[in-house]
């Protein structure tokens, strides 16, 4: 028996779903296109989001206003061109007037030799009528060197010396030249001050830093420091436990006193430190603009307690405290028992082991005069800088002192996620299951739908 013939609307139908589906792939490949040149979404999902900006590169961000042109001179080398594109694309993201531009040094020479670029290459960054260059790149570098370029001015750093001081050069363990160093990657100047044979500190000095002289100083040196300070002069003074070597007229201009002994801790020994003199700083007041936003801890070894009873329009704030478990031990440290004793010198805690003092400038008008003094000297020497959170105390303290407040706590932090690590059976089935999974799954997709093709056309 012959089969009816199927009527033109059902021969057509196919046609009309072709043409149907073939317009809504072009409509939807515009609208892609127009969405994708209108806006930039991303997404980071590593665990570390090591693909984005931490949130103190994009806080600098926001405070840097106008353009900032990035010039790489590199070799035209696609795949270099191609890592600091992505990088630079981070900061794009969040200041969309950060540009970035390629020059080859070959094609450029005379440009490339008036910038000094080395012959491996460079990368120029300029930010109102500033420049900074770099040859190593990586969001700490970068951050680091736009947290210079919005710094503005020169900022002076004097260590004074000649009394036997931490030295901002030397790198002996008590010394603090890795400290010094990190300073002048922001952009600081640091230099060493003998008032022995300049006569005065000069004008152009940022931060005074008096790091614990073994000797006094003499009359004369005492007079210009304390000169210095009457005259609205930010000073960083670095203290130890015992006599304060011929700097107590200081300590009474301040109005600072220093407590007998050494502070000690009962709690150090829980937290694996053999020495009750090296005092753990677990806890931050989020309020302070020295200590906001610090997360790890800070060690202090061999500190001495503080007390303020500042004159003369000071303000005075405590940003670092000992815990309650803590004393300042008047006794000798080589005579066990060392316990509190009640009826001697000691003081129990918390004691306070950093102050911070301001008052309106008495040199300029609408300005504070800033003073810290830290119980403290270790924890910026060589030898113990990199424990906890101990540079970016430091680093926060000169950025207050320097009056450079919106730059504190700038950090990036370290990635969480470099290295995959898979199972031995991950391992195996991403060696062996998309090689072979999937064209057996696309063949079987394939089979099943031209089963289902002929099923309909014999049907």
């Amino acid at each position: 028996m012959a089969q009816a013939a199927k009527p033109k609307s059902a021969r057509r139908r196919p046609l009309w779903r072709s043409r149907l589906m073939a317009a809504l792939v072009v409509m939807v490949t515009v609208g892609a296109g127009w969405l994708a040149n209108r806006d930039h979404v991303a997404w980071d999902w590593t665990s570390g989001a090591r693909n984005t900006l931490t949130a103190d590169s994009r806080k600098l961000l926001d405070s840097m206003h106008g353009a900032v042109q990035v010039t790489a001179f590199v070799a035209d080398d696609a795949r270099l061109h191609r890592d600091i594109a992505a990088l630079l694309q981070r900061y794009h993201r969040y200041k969309r007037d950060l540009v970035l531009r390629f020059v080859d040094p070959k094609t450029a020479p005379e440009q490339a030799h008036a910038l000094n670029i080395p012959a491996s290459g460079a990368l120029v960054i300029e930010y109102q009528g500033r420049r900074e260059k770099l040859q190593v790149l990586n969001e700490q570098k970068l951050t680091n060197a736009l947290l210079r370029l919005a710094g503005g001015g020169d900022r002076w750093v004097a260590f004074l010396s000649g009394h036997g001081e931490r030295s901002p050069f030397r790198k002996a363990n008590y010394d603090v030249s890795l400290f010094a160093k990190e300073l002048r990657e922001r952009g600081m100047h640091v230099q060493s001050l003998d008032l022995g044979k300049a006569p005065a500190i000069p004008d152009n000095t940022s931060v005074l830093v008096i790091a614990a002289p073994q000797s006094p100083p003499s009359r004369a040196e005492v007079t210009a420091i304390q000169a210095y300070v009457r005259n609205g002069g930010d000073l960083l003074w670095l203290a130890e436990p015992g006599a304060q070597k011929g700097l107590e007229a200081l300590a009474h201009q301040l109005g600072v006193q220093f407590l007998p002994g050494v502070v000690l801790s009962t709690r150090s020994r829980l937290l694996g430190l053999r020495n009750p003199a090296f005092i753990v700083i677990e806890h931050y007041a989020d309020d302070d603009p020295v200590t906001r936003g610090l997360q790890q801890r800070s060690v202090l070894p061999v500190c001495v307690g503080l007390e303020a009873a500042p004159h003369s329009g000071w303000q005075t704030s405590a940003f670092i405290r000992s815990g309650a478990d803590s004393w300042s031990e008047s006794g000798d440290l080589n005579q066990p028992p060392v316990r509190f004793d009640a009826g001697s010198a000691d003081r129990r805690g918390p004691l306070d082991l950093g102050l911070r003092l301001w008052r309106a400038s008495p040199a300029t008008q609408g300005q504070q005069q800033r003073v810290i003094v830290a119980g403290d000297g270790d924890f910026l020497s060589n030898a113990f800088l990199a424990n906890g959170a101990n540079l970016q105390l430091g680093l926060n303290m000169i950025h207050w002192l320097a009056h450079d407040d919106r730059f504190i706590a700038i950090k990036p932090s370290a990635s969480t996620d470099l290295h995959l690590q898979l199972s031995t059976a991950a391992a195996a089935f991403i060696a062996f299951g998309f090689p072979l999974g999937v064209p057996l799954l696309l063949t079987l997709g394939g089979t099943v739908l031209l089963w289902r093709r002929r099923v309909r056309a014999a049907g």
